[in-house]
């Protein structure tokens, strides 16, 4: 049942959703994972027992739920039996410290922790009372489980913060974003429609769960629609990828820039059927359009539409719909429905088409605030306003453009270098697999970009790079250049910029 289009059901909050596409399409199949198939009806019912231990475990109170398991079933089994105990979710990568996850349960103040095995790096933290381990093995028990399908939310209203996020940026102080059941989904619902997502279509998810995105554009979205979700059950591969589509024809795919390259170079796509696939949304990173044409050239007719969000904005704000003719042209889309952006100097005042702003949204899918960080909420949050703190422009057709990051600017000489620029254009050369920009001291120039780079492999020339930088690069904008082993990573797998 698509609930996005229909007036026959309004979704206020999230465990509506699952309860609707059970009463209307039970036997439908709603998740594909490791070769096994799961409809809305063994989707609800394990979901429903595990909500009754979860219950039991907090004597029928609601709670504040860590669900720490890799992509899988068992993530979205975990993600609506917290929701149907009333209980707030706090996704964690299992991929941390048992260090780091101890910070962030105690900070969010965890009461149960949902994994899917014991992990060796939370054993020593891990306390057996409030500890469900979620598995294959022990679906047909939950289900035999429930206490009553009679579902009680356990909310009071659909503005309560329901899942808290991790934001991009360091893990050194656990941080975490405050979205409520409205924002999740409005948010979503405004991305299946700017997108023209149907209930057909099948979605294949090879981003971690505990990503916003994931979280909202991918699982809450196909969900709303009562479509088909496809796990990959691997670390990605263009032959998994490939494998997948041409398994369950799948129509619709989610990457980060790292994949896209990685299926621009794969060889052996003329193996698998892969003519199913007909849009692949990504964002998060530079990617040199220069290199669509690869990616199209294997999958067809695909569209490739760069989208625009943050995870304090819910997460979607603009999107390249795949009804446009815009995707080769470097811009990240329009706005999607109910979504306000404005694009403003440093006085806060709106600048024209075509001039360079910081960007600020109001949308409903605008995150509650920071949880326990009041003064920074309130840097962010002014007037009903999220100031994202990136920089970029509108055209005269309305699609945004993103130039960078307010803090990441570089200033050479009085004159601005946006390290993103750069990063992008280095990205096209074959030589380079993974690279950051940022500025470092000069005696006379204040500053000047120096570019650390990942090479692709040993034969790599910095000469050969330097002579690339000098045919699509200003002179100013030209790097110095080192070639290291790795660069640090933040927690959702971004560079990180900030030393």
């Amino acid at each position: 049942m698509d609930l996005v289009r229909s007036n026959e059901k309004k979704c206020i909050y999230l465990s509506d959703i699952l309860k609707y596409q059970y009463e209307d399409q039970p036997d439908m199949i709603a998740v594909v994972y490791a070769e096994r198939e799961y409809t809305y009806s063994d989707v609800y019912l394990i979901s429903l027992g595990l909500s009754s231990k979860i219950g039991e475990l907090l004597q029928w109170k609601s709670g504040r739920i860590a669900i720490l398991m890799k992509r899988s079933a068992n993530y979205i089994i975990a993600y609506f039996a917290s929701l149907f105990s009333g209980s707030v979710i706090i996704p964690i990568d299992p991929e941390l410290t048992s260090e780091e996850i101890k910070r962030t349960i105690e900070y969010c103040e965890a009461d149960i922790i949902l994994c899917d095995s014991k992990y060796d790096s939370i054993r020593k933290i891990i306390n057996e009372e409030n500890h469900i381990e979620v598995n294959q093995v022990n679906y047909d028990y939950y289900a035999q489980s429930i206490i009553s399908d009679n579902t009680v939310t356990g909310y009071a209203n659909p503005d309560e913060e329901v899942l808290l996020l991790h934001t991009s940026g360091s893990i050194d102080r656990p941080k975490r974003v405050m979205l409520t059941h409205r924002n999740i989904i409005e948010n979503a619902s405004a991305h299946v429609l700017h997108m023209n997502l149907k209930p057909e279509q099948k979605v294949l998810i090879a981003l971690p769960m505990h990503f916003g995105y994931c979280n909202t554009a991918q699982i809450i979205s196909h969900f709303l629609l009562g479509g088909t979700i496809i796990i990959m059950d691997q670390i990605f591969s263009p032959h998994k990828f490939c494998q997948l589509v041409n398994d369950y024809q799948v129509n619709v795919f989610t990457a980060v820039p790292a994949m896209l390259i990685q299926l621009a170079n794969f060889k052996h796509y003329d193996k698998y059927n892969c003519n199913s696939l007909e849009q692949i949304t990504f964002g998060g990173a530079p990617f040199p359009t220069e290199r669509f044409s690869d990616v199209k050239e294997k999958f067809g007719n695909v569209k490739l539409c760069q989208t625009y969000g943050l995870t304090e904005a819910g997460p979607r704000v603009t999107g390249v719909s795949p009804d446009s003719g815009y995707e080769l042209s470097n811009t990240v889309g329009t706005l999607l429905p109910g979504v306000q952006v404005k694009v403003i100097d440093e006085n806060d005042y709106e600048v024209n088409s075509e001039k360079t702003g910081q960007i600020i949204v109001k949308s409903a899918g605008v995150m509650k605030g920071y949880y326990k960080r009041e003064d920074e909420t309130k840097k962010v949050l002014r007037d009903g306003w999220l100031y994202t703190g990136d920089l970029g422009y509108f055209d005269k057709y309305q699609n945004l453009f993103i130039v960078g990051r307010i803090k990441n600017v570089i200033i050479r000489a009085g004159v601005n270098i946006y390290p993103e620029e750069i990063e992008t254009y280095l990205l096209k050369h074959s030589m380079v697999k993974e690279v950051l920009v940022q500025g470092v001291e000069d005696i006379n120039l204040g500053e000047v970009p120096h570019a650390k780079i990942i090479p692709t492999d040993e034969n790599a020339s910095i000469a050969e790079i330097s002579e690339f930088c000098k045919v699509g690069l200003a002179r100013y904008k030209i790097p110095t250049i080192e070639f290291v082993q790795e660069l640090p990573h933040t927690y959702n797998k971004k560079i990180k910029r900030l030393q």
